[in-house]
């Protein structure tokens, strides 16, 4: 979509994606990708970092990713950050999401005595590879890790409910707006939908590319683009949602602004990354 749709006709647009070579698309030209959501390179470094902690920063893990850039590029991350702090990969293995088994990527995963495991996947699989996991007899749930998409696995899929494993999940819920955000979610939108606190990096997109627009004094995307690290970065007074009319009113008379979403600060770089 970047790439044929977005780059060529420059059309702003955020995206939930968490790959850090997504901004990357970009190129030399203007930005006009822009992720709002905090990428993979940092929750492989979280990873490395957790495990180091319950493991030992010198230990030999194993490693499980699924094909596809989510799995790669996220397992390609935690690797170096866990090589880098002295850290061992014995097995790392590649699972392709459609095979029906995974009993021959259950030994491997399994040999070698690692002190631990990681596991990047989504639950309708992981669900698949963790009944051939237990039956080897010699991985063990409580020194397993998993990337945020196994998060609450056994509400989604009964195999996938494995005891004493840890996993990670992403957090956007930091911004002093959240709860003003949430009760704004719980009494105006659908009943029969649930509150999710990810569902903040859209509501703050809307009110970024606003007030870029209100900056640039324009309706083009490329001189809103141009505007977006202005309005989410200091100098200049804070403004949440909440004072989006103030907000406006200090960028029609020349003044800075730092809009702080319901995420949090922002902080958004010129290549199209958050970085708060």
């Amino acid at each position: 979509a970047a790439q044929a749709v977005v780059i060529p006709n420059n059309v702003l647009m955020f995206t939930g994606g968490t790959n850090p070579a997504l901004t990357e698309l970009n190129g030399d030209g203007p930005t006009l990708l822009w992720q709002p959501v905090a990428a993979d390179d940092l929750q492989g470094r979280v990873l490395a970092q957790l495990m180091a902690e319950a493991l030992g920063a010198d230990s030999t893990v194993n490693v499980a990713v699924r094909n596809d850039a989510y799995g790669t590029g996220l397992g390609d991350i935690f690797r170096q950050a866990w090589e880098a702090g002295g850290g061992t990969i014995g097995q790392y293995i590649t699972i392709n999401p459609d095979q029906p088994t995974f009993d021959t990527e259950a030994q491997q995963l399994a040999s070698g005595e690692p002190a631990g495991w990681l596991i990047i996947d989504f639950c309708p699989q992981f669900g698949t590879l963790a009944g051939p996991l237990t039956r080897t007899g010699a991985w063990d749930p409580a020194r397993t890790f998993g990337g945020d998409t196994l998060y609450n696995c056994g509400d989604q899929v009964p195999e996938g409910s494995t005891l004493g494993m840890r996993t990670v999940q992403a957090n956007a819920s930091s911004g002093s707006s959240f709860p003003d955000y949430q009760e704004l979610f719980e009494t105006e939108g659908a009943p029969n939908i649930d509150f999710q606190a990810f569902t903040a990096e859209a509501f703050d997109s809307v009110f970024i590319s606003f007030l870029a627009a209100v900056a640039a004094q324009s309706n083009d995307p490329v001189a809103i683009s141009e505007q977006v690290v202005a309005v989410t970065n200091p100098p200049g007074d804070a403004y949440t949602f909440l004072e989006i009319d103030q907000a406006v009113q200090a960028l029609l008379a020349g003044e800075d602004i730092h809009f702080n979403g319901a995420t949090g600060p922002l902080l958004f770089n010129d290549q199209g990354r958050v970085t708060a």
